[in-house]
């Protein structure tokens, strides 16, 4: 164990020490399409939560013996 922890670390050390400058271009597209990640993560989070939550208050409302309110107003 010991042995492989010292090669890791010396493997990462040589990795640091080659490092050169890659002089990349980015275009204003890319920080555009960030955004739209960024923002469909959130969004794509915010509706699991929402669907789970539904199910969630479903199966503790069983539980306890309460019925769920429905979509249709309870008729």
């Amino acid at each position: 164990m010991n042995s492989i922890f010292r090669a890791v670390i010396l493997g990462a050390l040589l990795a640091v020490g080659f490092i050169t400058p890659a002089y990349a271009y980015l275009d204003p597209g890319t920080g555009s399409i960030l955004l739209q990640g960024l923002f469909a993560a959130v969004v794509g989070g915010l509706v699991t939560i929402r669907l789970y939550w539904a199910k969630l208050k479903t199966l503790f409302g069983s539980m306890v013996g309460k019925k769920a309110p429905t979509q249709d107003g309870g008729q």
